[in-house]
């Protein structure tokens, strides 16, 4: 599982080595890659969206509530 602890005959550069020690990274499918960045992308997109919508109700409210709370 994982395939950490196997040497697979396989050499590694002494950068790796200094920089990584043995461990491998795990080959990952370039279709998992771009999924990623797609739903990463649409995740942060939404999130901007909200905020443009929704900024007023969030930040202006509280701003206000703790501005007549310490006038009061």
């Amino acid at each position: 599982m994982g395939g950490h602890g196997h040497d697979h005959g396989e050499k590694l550069s002494p950068e790796h080595l200094k920089l990584w020690g043995r461990f491998r990274p795990p080959h990952v499918n370039q279709w998992h890659r771009r999924g990623a960045v797609v739903m990463g992308t649409t995740l942060w997109l939404w999130v901007f969206y909200r905020l443009s919508q929704d900024w007023p109700v969030m930040f202006v409210r509280r701003w206000r509530h703790s501005l007549a709370s310490s006038l009061a």
